[in-house]
């Protein structure tokens, strides 16, 4: 059954505290999940069985550590166009 495109959009939101999570669109397929980190928060790098998750990296800079403290992954600091 062919269903119609769901259109969505996304805009910061002001908020209180250095993390907020949010639902940008759901469906019965997926759920798309936007998490705002401001400077000096942090998440520990983890995953949830039976999700497919990824990390999408909008502006700033992120660096991934796994156990040990060990340096994964780290990217440059990325500018909001």
């Amino acid at each position: 059954m062919e269903q119609e495109a769901k259109i969505f959009k996304y805009q910061t939101p002001e908020f209180e505290g250095v993390k907020k999570s949010m639902i940008v669109c759901n469906s019965d397929l997926m759920k798309v999940m936007v998490q705002v980190v401001k400077n000096g928060g942090e998440n520990n790098l983890h995953s949830h069985t039976g999700d497919d998750a990824f990390w999408y990296v909008l502006s700033g800079a992120v660096k991934f550590y796994s156990e040990g403290d060990k340096l994964r992954q780290a990217n440059r600091r990325i500018q909001k166009r």
